[in-house]
């Protein structure tokens, strides 16, 4: 999986792979930072509870 120059080109791949945008990126950032898409997963999942935290 290659970095996308665009949206537009992200996009034609999740349609290629029948992939949902998220699991594309997911997958692609797990990749480039040599870890586990669960790790990757739990890292996002912390990212989002930090910014609900913070907008409370």
């Amino acid at each position: 999986m290659a970095i996308f120059d665009s949206v537009a080109e992200l996009i034609a791949y999740c349609k290629e792979e029948s992939e949902s945008l998220w699991e594309t990126v997911m997958r692609s950032s797990a990749r480039e930072s040599g870890i586990s898409e669960e790790e990757s997963w739990n890292r996002m999942a912390l990212r989002l509870h930090a910014m609900r935290e913070a907008d409370k």
